[in-house]
């Protein structure tokens, strides 16, 4: 895939991935989308996630979701809100990736899930998790959904890491906009 992948690029790419398995392994094959469950419109929107954004996807876990800040045609930050944490505003929400080329890279191995983690525990084991370049071994959906995902929208692997996270959150948090009774609980 040539240039920035569209939110509808990866929507239709999904779509396209889960009818894939589904015939593959059966209608009943439990699915999961390894944490990127895709999501559009603003139901999922959270008092935390920001208001300048569009959410495209969702990992399944405690409103965990995903959203697009759209300042040009090839700088589109992606947002992760996790609405259950608690703290500053900062705690919430965290820039961590450029693009959805970018994002999506993240998430080459393993799948998105576990990148909340870094909202937790930001000193924890989650940098490591994702630097191994582990695989995920066993034959299971997010195995297969990732590979195939990474074959149709063709993105490359990329490296998630304390410095790079830094680097956005300075570029790029200060574009972001809350609701305003947000911004005054937190």
């Amino acid at each position: 895939m040539n240039g920035i992948i569209t939110v509808q690029e990866l929507h239709k790419a999904v779509s396209q991935v889960v009818a894939e398995i589904k015939m593959e392994k059966g209608e009943d094959f439990f699915f999961d989308y390894a944490g990127i469950a895709p999501e559009s419109g603003q139901k999922f929107r959270y008092d935390s996630t920001p208001t300048n954004t569009y959410i495209f996807g969702r990992t399944g876990g405690d409103g965990v979701h995903y959203s697009l800040l759209e300042l040009s045609e090839t700088i589109q930050p992606i947002i992760m809100t996790v609405p259950m944490n608690h703290g500053k505003i900062d705690d919430y929400n965290h820039v961590i990736a450029e693009n959805l080329n970018e994002f999506l890279g993240l998430g080459f191995y393993l799948g998105w899930f576990a990148l909340e983690q870094i909202c937790y525990s930001f000193e924890g084991d989650t940098f490591g998790f994702y630097q191994k370049s582990r695989k995920v071994e066993d034959d299971s959906c997010d195995k297969l959904f990732i590979e195939k995902l990474r074959q149709k929208l063709k993105y490359g692997y990329v490296p998630f890491n304390e410095e790079r996270l830094k680097e956005l959150k300075e570029k790029y948090f200060k574009y972001l906009e809350f609701d305003k009774e947000f911004l005054e609980r937190n």
